[in-house]
């Protein structure tokens, strides 16, 4: 079946009821991809992440493309005190664990782009989808998500995925 931006905003909602009351740092993780729809490996790795005096975010990529700037009422302000704590959970977890548990959560684990799975990815194709269907061209996305080519950011919103 096509998984489409409906079943997709009703997998998150459920998914973040129970991860809010189940794991508030898992919770944030993942609300953080569904906001921004960053790698997983970007999360975790927090040295991406600069935070700058007026509490925006500039967030360099994990594949070396140009860095994205968020504002800074972007994220929901508990997320800013992780980023400024020294011991920051996110860097403890291993991809593995993030997979694990987005795999134990979510409603519809097992999605697929042609035969690859997805997983925590998912975020990333639907904000890029998203932004499609709000107007935003390729080129604009591609500035948002600091995608150097334009074919990368169309594979993101023309892709077809199913589970």
């Amino acid at each position: 079946m096509i998984y489409d931006m409906t079943k997709f905003e009703s997998d998150c909602n459920t998914f973040f009821s129970v991860l809010q009351l189940k794991n508030r740092y898992l919770f944030n993780f993942f609300r953080v991809q569904y906001l921004a729809g960053l790698r997983a490996e970007e999360i975790i790795n927090t040295n991406y992440a600069t935070l700058n005096e007026d509490l925006s975010i500039n967030w360099f990529t994990c594949k070396g493309n140009d860095a994205r700037y968020f504002a800074p009422d972007y994220f929901d302000p508990a997320f800013y005190v992780f980023l400024q704590q020294d011991n920051n959970y996110f860097n403890k977890q291993s991809l593995k664990t993030i997979i694990y548990q987005f795999n134990l959560f979510y409603p519809t684990p097992h999605i697929f782009h042609k035969s690859k799975l997805i997983r925590t990815h998912i975020f990333r194709h639907m904000k890029m989808k998203k932004l499609y269907e709000y107007g935003y061209s390729i080129h604009q996305i591609g500035i948002v998500f600091g995608e150097l080519e334009p074919r990368n950011v169309e594979n993101y919103v023309f892709s077809e995925l199913i589970y």
